[in-house]
């Protein structure tokens, strides 16, 4: 049997420059904007919130850890002049994996990136596949596992990751 997929097309922003203004994702996280260094805030329980670092104009650069309050890990990734660049992971409050986006050496740039999200059994739940902000395959369970079969989904997602990192 042929499954076709469902596949939409989906803008992110309308200014690429919209992502490097946010905060740290998940931590919320503002800095002054002059700011430079290491900063790290606490929770009011004095368990640590967040620790990154920050070049002029709140940019971020090098390894970013959000915790929940509990100190559990929420977040960590990696910013190269203030953009995310490999594998991004969040986790619940209670440890399990939620998402991870991997973006590759120059995904962020590019606004290209391959994201999974988890179920609390830490299988796969969905995966999503950007590039240029824009949705370009999406796959979710319960029918993940049967297109997973059916297509050849390694194949697909080798392919799809040489045309989001063509350099590597």
């Amino acid at each position: 049997m042929r499954r076709t997929v469902h596949v939409e097309i989906y803008q992110m922003h309308d200014r690429h420059e919209y992502y490097r203004d946010l905060p740290d994702s998940c931590s919320g996280v503002y800095p002054p904007e002059d700011f430079e260094g290491l900063w790290s805030e606490h929770w009011p329980n004095g368990q640590l919130k967040f620790r990154g670092e920050y070049k002029s104009r709140r940019m971020r650069v090098g390894q970013h850890l959000s915790f929940w309050e509990n100190g559990v890990l929420k977040e960590i990734s990696y910013w190269d002049q203030g953009y995310a660049c490999g594998t991004v992971i969040w986790f619940c409050e209670d440890g399990s994996k939620e998402c991870e986006k991997e973006y590759g050496e120059h995904g962020a740039r590019i606004r290209s990136w391959i994201e999974r999200t988890y179920m609390k059994d830490n299988g796969i739940f969905s995966i999503h596949v950007w590039k240029a902000d824009q949705l370009i395959a999406t796959w979710t369970r319960p029918e993940l596992r049967e297109i997973v079969d059916e297509v050849g989904m390694d194949d697909i997602a080798a392919e799809a990751v040489r045309e989001l990192y063509p350099d590597d």
